[in-house]
């Protein structure tokens, strides 16, 4: 047992003792691994000594191993890093409560570089989305922070991806070029509504993503204004943000989660009979009528790439 020589923020006199068994199955001090209890001797800032006492409390602390703190007949022991575990005592759960609506955790880029919107109210609720978007994409996969620059290609105009996928995307190109390209001379009726095929989406870096999925964000914010305010507690809810984060994540990843980052996707874009077909979610089942399409969902998978099931224009290099 160790006691302090002077008085302590706890009393004026601290007991240092085991409570659980030591390695010699004793509960011995000078077990490393023991589990110690701090208690005030007399009246201190945590209550009374009397055990009967209905308002006696007991501070639970875990010490470092015992070896290292070399206790003796007094010892000095420095409360900062002790850290406090239950049991609390009344008087601790009668504290004053943490405030509500403080930023939760979440991995990813800080929610302070959000645009702010037309209200407070709007502008808390959109960070409130974010964090939703980041945490869930948090279960699938990893937060990542970016491919280094050595390690990207070029693929296609100012296009990059990660070196391996850029490879496997220029042999792809090449092929349905070179197929479209041969068709239009046999006179193939799709092929000849083909006026042009391009990439216009590779490698995102982190910042770029958060930029354009805050940019994308009024767009899926006035889409959901229905559901929202049909959501519990109403449209700026806890459950309105779920909602929303979860109806974004269909069609924009979270900063950080998309396979953009990762340097293994690309966007690619096509014009046939005048119509432009891009990176839009109404065109997705017009999409499916393309010869680029088509031949993409034919002939894709023998170079590693893999559709994205929300996405007719968006493919991913997965070997």
């Amino acid at each position: 047992m160790a006691e302090s020589s002077k008085p302590g923020p706890l009393g004026r006199h601290l007991e240092l003792f085991p409570r659980t068994p030591g390695t010699v199955g004793r509960a011995d001090a000078a077990a490393p691994e023991a589990e110690h209890w701090l208690i005030g001797n007399t009246p201190g800032a945590l209550g009374r000594t009397d055990w009967a006492a209905p308002d006696h409390t007991a501070a639970r602390f875990r010490f470092p191993p015992l070896a290292s703190l070399n206790v003796g007949h007094a010892a000095t022991f420095n409360l900062a890093v002790f850290k406090l575990h239950p049991p609390f005592s009344a008087r601790a759960a009668r504290r004053p409560p943490v405030p509500t609506g403080q930023p939760d955790a979440f991995e990813g880029l800080p929610d302070s570089g959000l645009a702010p919107c037309a209200t407070s109210e709007e502008t808390a609720f959109k960070h409130a989305v974010y964090r939703a978007a980041c945490r869930s994409a948090a279960h699938k996969r990893k937060f990542f922070a970016g491919v280094p620059a050595g390690k990207l290609a070029t693929v296609e105009g100012k296009y990059q991806m990660r070196a391996d996928a850029a490879a496997a995307a220029k042999k792809l190109l090449a092929e349905l070029h070179e197929t479209l390209k041969k068709e239009k001379a046999s006179k193939d009726a799709h092929a000849v509504k083909v006026t042009s095929i391009t990439i216009t989406s590779g490698y995102r870096d982190p910042k770029k993503d958060f930029g354009l999925w805050d940019s994308y964000y009024a767009n899926y914010y006035n889409q959901t204004k229905a559901m929202r305010q049909a959501a519990e507690g109403g449209e700026h809810s806890p459950a309105a943000a779920q909602m929303l984060a979860k109806y974004i994540g269909k069609y924009k990843a979270a900063p950080g989660y998309s396979n953009h980052t990762q340097g293994i996707a690309f966007d690619i874009t096509t014009t046939e009979g005048g119509v432009h077909y891009t990176a839009d979610k109404n065109q997705n089942s017009a999409w499916e009528k393309t010869w680029l399409r088509k031949w993409m969902l034919k002939n894709a998978i023998r170079f590693g790439f893999k559709k994205l099931e929300t996405e007719a224009w968006h493919w991913d290099y997965k070997p």
